[in-house]
């Protein structure tokens, strides 16, 4: 069981942007790990153009519409998906929760969407594909010049269920 408290019912219910999703997380994380989850490399010039990026977003209503049959569901890599959309993978979640990855992939099976780990994670990918059996599984690959390595993980993903290899080439050094 975890030790960190859970967002409750009405405090969940109060929230109504990202942004204020923050706050709570930085009163329940430990140490580094907030700046780590919330912050960027360098400059963080990538985080401010992608925060720049999701604001200039915009949602037009069309009213009035009859809503009663909208279907959101679409496809995602060939397979139907309640949102066309994956869970990206995201590396080290023990550091802001200690069931991580498994309890993504559990929430992400229940959503109905795929959900992609990360080559980082804290949880193997076997012990990821165990704690949900049910997901639709993508893992994150990072090529490293161990190509052997970088082999065992494409075969342990396969191995354990995963349908799709996501080859990320966007870290040449860390930030």
């Amino acid at each position: 069981m975890s030790d960190i408290a859970l967002l409750g019912a009405d405090e969940l219910a109060a929230i109504v942007s990202l942004a204020e999703f923050e706050a709570p997380a930085k009163a329940r994380m430990r140490g580094p790990a907030f700046d780590y989850v919330a912050g960027g490399s360098w400059d963080e010039i990538s985080l401010a153009e992608n925060d720049a990026a999701w604001r200039a977003l915009r949602f037009v209503p069309r009213v009035p519409s009859d809503i009663r049959s909208v279907d959101v569901s679409g496809s995602f890599l060939g397979r139907r998906s309640a949102l066309p959309v994956a869970v990206a993978p995201m590396a080290v979640m023990a550091m802001a929760h200690p069931d991580a990855e498994g309890a993504v992939a559990r929430a992400a099976a229940a959503a109905g969407i795929p959900y992609c780990v990360s080559t980082s994670a804290s949880t193997s990918i076997e012990e990821v594909a165990a704690a949900a059996p049910d997901a639709d599984l993508l893992f994150q690959l990072y090529l490293t010049r161990d190509l052997e390595y970088s082999r065992s993980l494409v075969e342990r993903a396969a191995a354990a269920g995963y349908r799709a290899i996501v080859l990320t080439v966007d870290l040449p050094v860390l930030g």
